[in-house]
């Protein structure tokens, strides 16, 4: 899907840009990425600020999985974030 290399995408993803869409998103959104992340963080802002209400929460030292690298503080994030939501 990215084609032969991560840090240039190509394949079916390398044209594909829905940033146009992110303002279209009406329900509660928190972007998710790890300091090391193959999206940089003012990408991930640059996101962010397109989602209306959206939060976005970084996780140090980690990379594109902080879920698996940081279990119990991406979890933590998330059920702030579902409580904050209701």
């Amino acid at each position: 899907m990215l084609g032969p290399y991560w840090t240039k995408p190509g394949g079916t993803y390398g044209s594909y840009d829905a940033t146009s869409k992110l303002s279209k998103i009406t329900v509660p959104t928190l972007f998710t990425s790890g300091e090391f992340d193959l999206i940089s963080s003012g990408s991930m802002a640059d996101y962010q600020h397109e989602v209306p209400g959206s939060m976005r929460y970084r996780i140090k030292d980690g990379s594109h999985t902080p879920w698996f690298e940081s279990p119990d503080e991406y979890n933590r994030i998330i059920a702030s974030f579902l409580r904050q939501i209701g």
